[in-house]
């Protein structure tokens, strides 16, 4: 008997128990695919078929874009956010127990503005030297976009997007920011990252004299680099605190901290590795500086930079716990 009333617990602890997995359990695929069949199902191929026809139409920009992704060191998380979209939605699948309908003013006011990019990406087609390749594949990337969720709202309703609204909003990672853009905040962490690590080589102790980029440590001359910004790994850190707030999340000022939060543990994350590169290499061999630690030890410290953005994760959801009607 005991055991019987063990096996018997509440619906309400089973579904909080799921939301807190998500997806990596099968339940969660198996409920989404049972919540699609419950849908409109005459809607649902339709919109299907919208979304093969309309990837047709895009075929050669979105094999551009998978090619520049697949070669880029900065971009390569681009083929994931599809894969992430379709994940947060069969998660949210309890929410998609809705009418389809459609709503006609989201789905022509985002087809105007798909077709707007478009015009400006066919504009500049052929100004190759005036427009970069990131400008022209975002544009492209972005009103495919536009015409997808416009579909979506043509085919399956408000009610419906409004269920989905996160993992289609966050399809917008998709497109590469401009070459420009992306300069800028690679300086910025850069020097920034320097300002950091020089207060952190001065508290340790080691002699330390700074020209802009450039320390002066004993017997050797250290750079600050355009690679020592972590401008990859930022990006990505970036995109994994929208997930995670939309994911763990529910009060929106917890999300928007733990987005804003990202820059600073980003540039303390840099700046700690310049510190123990530098103090390796004035304590224990110099060599240190050409090793592998240097070359390729980005992905270490990402990780251990990932132990307090999971720490602030924590503080942030058990405060929303203690956040009423949130």
């Amino acid at each position: 008997m005991e055991m019987e009333a063990k096996t018997h617990r509440p619906l309400s602890a089973s579904r909080d128990r799921l939301s807190w997995r998500g997806g990596f359990a099968l339940d969660t695929w198996q409920g989404f695919r049972d919540a699609l069949r419950a849908l409109d199902g005459v809607r649902l191929r339709r919109f299907a078929a919208f979304l093969f026809l309309l990837a047709c139409a895009f075929c050669v920009p979105l094999a551009q874009l998978v090619a520049f992704a697949w070669r880029s060191d900065v971009y390569s998380h681009i083929l994931l956010v599809p894969v992430i979209s379709i994940w947060m939605i069969a998660a949210k699948h309890e929410s998609l127990s809705v009418r389809l309908s459609t709503a006609w003013k989201p789905a022509v006011s985002l087809a105007v503005i798909g077709a707007i990019l478009l015009l400006l990406r066919i504009g500049w087609l052929g100004r190759t030297a005036l427009v970069g390749l990131e400008i022209r594949l975002a544009l492209s990337t972005l009103s495919f976009v536009a015409f997808a969720n416009a579909g979506a709202f043509l085919f399956l309703g408000a009610a419906f997007m409004r269920a989905v609204a996160f993992p289609c909003a966050f399809l917008v990672f998709l497109a590469p920011f401009p070459a420009e853009a992306l300069k800028r905040m690679e300086v910025f962490l850069q020097h920034a990252s320097a300002d950091v690590a020089y207060t952190m080589i001065s508290m340790t102790g080691i002699p330390v004299l700074r020209e802009g980029l450039y320390f002066k440590l004993p017997g050797m001359l250290l750079e600050v680099a355009p690679e020592c910004s972590g401008i990859r790994s930022t990006l990505v850190l970036l995109i994994t605190s929208f997930f995670a707030g939309n994911l763990l999340l529910r009060n929106p000022r917890s999300r928007a901290v733990l987005v804003l939060a990202v820059i600073p543990l980003a540039i303390l994350r840099n700046g700690f590795r310049i510190l123990c590169l530098a103090w390796l290499a004035v304590e224990v061999n110099p060599e240190i500086i050409h090793s592998p630690l240097h070359s390729c030890g980005g992905p270490i410290f990402f990780a251990l930079s990932l132990i307090p953005f999971g720490l602030l994760l924590v503080i942030l959801r058990k405060r929303d716990k203690r956040s009423p009607n949130v």
